[in-house]
C-alpha cells in the first residue's frame, strides 16, 4: 500500500510548459485527500513565488537542490548539507570569468552580471523560442548578480549551478570536480553542472522524509526522468519513469510509462490512488 509519493518536475510531473495546471494540480490534491503524503524532489531550489507553479500552501514535503534542502509539510527546514568553503573558493580562484549560481537556502548569488549569465544559455534557442524565452525570463529572477567572490565565500551555499559553452573550459572544470571527491555532480541533463556536497541525492533525502514520518521505503513511490533521479529510482522499488526519461534513467526505473507531455505521471499517480482506496477497502473489510 503507498503511503507517500515522491516525484521529480521539470520532465515528470509538470506539463510540456514546465509548470502546473488543474489536472496535475487535482491530482496532487487527491492523494493529499486519501493520506498520502506528496513530495517535490527537484533540483530546482524552490526559491520564488512567481515560478507559476501555484502549489501555494498545499502541506508538501519540498526535496530541493537535489537534496541539498528539504523542508517539512509547514515549509520549515528540516536539512540542510552546505558545500565545502574550500570548493567554493578554488572554484572563484580558478574560473573568476564563468558565471556560476552559487544558491542558499532563500537567495542565489551570481559571480557575474546578467548579461554574462544570460550567455551562458543556447542564443538560437533564445531566438526561435518564445516560450523558452519566458522560462528564461522566470529562471533568472531573484538572482543578485556581479556578488563579490568574498561575499559568496560567507554564504551557506548548498549547490552550484554552472553552464559552460567552451568545450577546453568544460575538461578543465571536470578535473577541477575530479580533485574534490567532497562534492558530487547530479545534473538533470547533459551541458550543465549540478554540484552538491557528495553525500547529497534525492534518494538519501527521501529516506530521512521517510524516517520523519515512520513510512517504509516499501510503501514509497517515487518518479523521475534525470539523471538526478537515477539513485532514488534505483533504492526505490515502485519507480517510475516516463517515456521521455533519459536511457541511464529508464535502467534505473522499475517500470517505464508513458511520455510526461501526455500526462503520463498523473495518470499513473491517480491509478496508484485508486489501488491504494480498493486495498484500504479490503482491509477494512477483513478487519
Amino acid at each position: 500500500m503507498i503511503k507517500l509519493i515522491a516525484s521529480d518536475l521539470d520532465g515528470t510531473l509538470l506539463n510540456r510548459f514546465h509548470t502546473t495546471d488543474k489536472y496535475i494540480l487535482s491530482t496532487i490534491d487527491k492523494a493529499i485527500a486519501n493520506n498520502i503524503h506528496f513530495v517535490i524532489a527537484t533540483g530546482r531550489s524552490m526559491q520564488m513565488d512567481d515560478f507559476a507553479l501555484n502549489f501555494n500552501d498545499r502541506p508538501l514535503y519540498l526535496i530541493c537542490n537535489n537534496g541539498a534542502l528539504i523542508k517539512n509539510e509547514k515549509k520549515e527546514i528540516i536539512y540542510t548539507k552546505t558545500l565545502p568553503i574550500e570548493f567554493i573558493k578554488e572554484t572563484l580562484e580558478l574560473f573568476p570569468n564563468i558565471p556560476i549560481d552559487f544558491i542558499g537556502a532563500s537567495k542565489t548569488w551570481v559571480n557575474a552580471s546578467k548579461e554574462s549569465y544570460l550567455a551562458t544559455f543556447d542564443t538560437e534557442k533564445k531566438k526561435s523560442n518564445k516560450h523558452f524565452l519566458k522560462i528564461l525570463n522566470h529562471f533568472q529572477k531573484g538572482r543578485i548578480y556581479d556578488s563579490e567572490p568574498n561575499f559568496i565565500e560567507h554564504q551557506e551555499i548548498l549547490k552550484m549551478n554552472v553552464r559552460i559553452l567552451d568545450s577546453q573550459q568544460k575538461t578543465d572544470f571536470k578535473k577541477h570536480l575530479d580533485n574534490f571527491p567532497s562534492v558530487a555532480n547530479l545534473p538533470f541533463a547533459d551541458g550543465i553542472f549540478e554540484i552538491t556536497h557528495s553525500e547529497v541525492n534525492k534518494a538519501a533525502a527521501l529516506r530521512i522524509v521517510c524516517d520523519n514520518l515512520q513510512i517504509d521505503y516499501s510503501e514509497v513511490a517515487v518518479f523521475g526522468d534525470g539523471g538526478n533521479d537515477i539513485e532514488m529510482l534505483s533504492e526505490f522499488h515502485h519507480s517510475y519513469a516516463p517515456k521521455n526519461a533519459n536511457p541511464k534513467t529508464k535502467v534505473a526505473a522499475k517500470y517505464i510509462i508513458g511520455h510526461s507531455h501526455f500526462y503520463s505521471v498523473p495518470l499513473q499517480i491517480r491509478k496508484i490512488i485508486r489501488n491504494t482506496k480498493k486495498k484500504r477497502s479490503t482491509l477494512n473489510w477483513t478487519l
